[in-house]
């Protein structure tokens, strides 16, 4: 199987970083192209005129300006190993801006940290990776 195009989803947690590197070790074997994105997830209270006008506001550049330096840095860390396309998505739902980006990147796998939240504290917490998986088209490997 074959995989041109590979998007990473990261968060900046540990098990997204994990999912990176195993992300870069399966791109590098199989000569494919890496985008790593990272999104903002907008608040509809805060968000709302940034929405209904593009009128942005500290909190939404506050945001932008810590996932930009992110993912400038990881770039950075890997450039002389890999290199890595960046891109910053936003949405207000995570796991929706994730799939979307990978259908319109035409992206053939995305490859995704899990934290490995079970019972409880999953059916409270929701589990990006586990809607990602459940309704994103494009295969899905989840790292732990």
């Amino acid at each position: 199987m074959s995989y041109p195009h590979i998007l990473v989803a990261i968060d900046d947690s540990e098990p997204s970083l994990i999912a990176l590197k195993q992300a870069i070790k399966l791109a590098q074997d199989l000569d494919s192209k890496l985008t790593l994105v990272e999104v903002l997830q907008l608040d509809p209270i805060t968000a709302e005129e940034y929405v209904k006008t593009g009128q942005s506001n500290e909190y939404i550049e506050r945001g932008r300006n810590y996932i930009l330096e992110s993912l400038a840095r990881i770039k950075a860390e890997y450039a002389t190993t890999f290199d890595i396309s960046t891109q910053l998505l936003e949405g207000f739902s995570v796991a929706d801006a994730i799939y979307q980006a990978a259908q319109e990147m035409h992206a053939d796998l995305i490859v995704m940290g899990s934290h490995g939240r079970t019972g409880i504290k999953k059916l409270v917490l929701g589990s990006v990776a586990q809607k990602v998986l459940n309704e994103s088209s494009i295969p899905v490997l989840i790292v732990k």
